[in-house]
């Protein structure tokens, strides 16, 4: 079985065997389902090829990123080699190591692959007891420039308990010569290569709740500011229900004040509500108890959430791509079109924090952990159950590597452990299953929420590209309305093509810099979400997905924080290229998004 993967994914004939095979059988399918369509128009046809079209290349491109890791994974099979100790006593003085070998005895053309956790020790070994002359300050520079001089790969191991592990090791007065800010360094994500030190991480944490507190309070004002230009009479806190309760969330205030209304209940308008998830109405319900307004609660909710999920955004970002990436995607997240709905009692912001929760837990290896989190997540709303791909993807990745490495574990052993690991996807599923239950329970029938969206919403689950097609039918008709409905057009049908067109757009641009696990999620995600046949949420799926900021901001932020080389003026102009892309970027985002909350505040059709 080894042998077979290390052939499969020595190179890149499994990417292109895979991608053939998906462009050859999606292909004629598109052209037949086009043809199938009953009023096909140029513009809905055009609409529908630009959409798949798009979601090809990424679905390409996701093949291509999965062959990727893959084969990094297995890569580290061709890498082992024992661990030799190092001498303490062997000096350059007396016992220099070969020319073709690192200190040990190890080989350097291995040494920083074979043995990542090594390094750190080796880092400090060069600074011995034999040099008592070194001052403080040179033996603390000679750490950082030693430091600095290993490989990535190297460097990803130095985990914050390797460190402090090392440096017990160390002799006194060595000791005595690494500041507490070094000390206190950890690195970001492989591929980073930045350092930094929990104090930074915990100040820009507490920056991002304040300017998430801040946002939710000028998304109120606006609120309330446009409701008064655009000729709204009240008082603020009237206009603020008044303009919230007129969403979705007027349903999830109702779910956790009365509970949901089964199907031998004459109020029949109010079985329809089985189709809002659970997870949601019980914190609004739980934060109730204490503040008794269930209005104020749901505010609460969301807002709490919406701070949680930036904060683990910016774990997120920052584990992968580092600090200047991870605070630009936290700005991202806040200029999406409809990030308004964040502040709203709407499930948006729980959803999203409870996902970037699982996918934390995912990357720091505590499975049970993210079994729970992802189990509340497919309970707050039915795209949490995709979070199932990240966990088995990057289990399996974590599998291939163990496998391969630890030759002296026994197989069955490590295949078992891995099978312990799996249990937890169950909890997943376990959250979904639980509301398939609630309906059960109370309508006799585990999938009546699909028949109550049909009949209610005209929504059925169908294909991405033909949603697309009918918002583009719908947008011109609307727009040649001469009536009040016109706008709708605008408001809801041509914001879903931007929305699609925006996230498998950006996926594509920006699949190099992507995690394949999230790239596989962000399409699962769009093709369930954007496949309803009467779509009029697009927008506020998109800020459900954090897929899109990520993408926008992966590689990004240096461009916002760092100056432009002087000494390069190749780097120079594509730095200042870089700069101007951003502010493109910034302006367009911020137009969109103030022209989206003007239309919500006219009440146009915004859910």
């Amino acid at each position: 079985m080894l042998r077979a993967l290390k052939k499969i994914f020595r190179n890149q004939l499994f990417e292109l065997l895979a991608s053939l095979l998906l462009v050859t059988l999606a292909t004629p399918f598109f052209v037949v389902r086009m043809t199938l369509l009953s009023t096909p128009t140029w513009y809905g046809i055009a609409a529908a090829s630009t959409v798949f079209v798009l979601f090809v290349i990424c679905a390409v491109f996701c093949i291509f990123a999965v062959g990727r890791e893959l084969r990094a994974s297995v890569a580290k099979w061709y890498t082992r080699k024992k661990k030799v100790p190092v001498e303490n006593d062997i000096t350059p003085e007396t016992d220099p190591a070969p020319e073709n070998e690192a200190p040990g005895g190890v080989q350097n053309a291995d040494f920083y692959d074979a043995q990542p956790e090594m390094a750190s020790e080796v880092q400090y070994d060069e600074l011995s007891e034999d040099q008592p002359e070194m001052t403080a300050d040179i033996q603390s520079e000679s750490i950082a420039e030693v430091q600095l001089e290993l490989s990535d790969d190297a460097q990803n191991e130095i985990t914050a308990q390797l460190f402090d592990d090392v440096q017990s090791e160390l002799p006194e007065n060595v000791q005595s010569a690494i500041p507490a800010e070094i000390s206190a360094r950890i690195p970001a994500e492989a591929g980073s290569g930045e350092v930094i030190s929990r104090r930074t991480v915990l100040r820009d944490i507490i920056v991002i709740a304040a300017c998430c507190l801040a946002f939710a309070v000028l998304i109120m004002a606006a609120t309330v500011v446009i409701s008064w230009i655009v000729g709204e009479n009240g008082n603020p806190i009237s206009l603020l229900q008044w303009r919230y309760i007129n969403l979705d969330s007027q349903h999830y205030l109702y779910i956790a004040e009365h509970g949901y209304t089964p199907k031998t209940s004459d109020e029949y308008g109010r079985v329809v509500e089985i189709v809002f998830f659970p997870g949601y109405p019980l914190l609004i319900k739980l934060f109730a108890f204490v503040v008794r307004d269930y209005f104020v609660a749901g505010m609460i909710v969301s807002i709490l959430s919406f701070i949680a999920a930036a904060i683990l955004f910016y774990i997120v970002v920052l584990d992968g791509y580092g600090r200047k990436d991870a605070l630009y995607a936290v700005f991202i997240l806040m200029l999406m079109p409809g990030s308004f709905f964040f502040v709203t009692p709407m499930s948006e912001s729980l959803f999203l924090a409870l996902t970037l929760a699982t996918i934390l837990m995912i990357k720091k290896k505590k499975w049970l952990a993210a079994g729970l989190f992802g189990m509340y997540c497919a309970l707050t709303r039915s795209a949490g159950i995709f979070l199932v791909i990240i966990f088995c993807f990057e289990l399996f990745k974590d599998f291939l590597s163990e496998i391969g490495v630890r030759s002296q574990t026994p197989k069955a052993k490590t295949v078992g452990k891995y099978i312990l690991r799996l249990l937890p996807v169950l909890l997943i599923a376990g959250g979904l299953g639980a509301y398939l239950v609630l309906n059960y329970v109370l309508n006799g029938d585990p999938f009546s929420f699909v028949y109550y969206e049909r009949v209610q919403w005209g929504q059925t689950l169908g294909l991405f590209f033909e949603t697309a097609a009918s918002s583009a039918d719908h947008a011109v008709q609307y727009m040649m309305n001469a009536d009040s409905h016109s706008n709708v057009g605008i408001s809801v049908f041509v914001m879903n093509i931007v929305a699609m067109c925006s996230i498998l757009g950006v996926t594509a641009v920006k699949w190099r810099r992507l995690t394949a696990s999230y790239i596989m999620y962000g399409l699962a995600y769009f093709t369930v979400s954007y496949g309803v046949t009467w779509l009029l949420s697009g927008v506020r799926y998109m800020d459900g997905l954090f897929l899109m900021p990520l993408a926008f901001a992966a590689g990004s932020g240096k461009y916002i924080v760092n100056e432009a080389p002087k000494d390069d003026l190749k780097e120079c102009r594509r730095f200042n290229r870089g700069r101007i892309r951003n502010a493109a970027l910034i302006i367009a985002m911020t137009a969109v998004s103030v022209l989206y909350m003007v239309m919500f505040c006219k009440r146009l059709q915004i859910w």
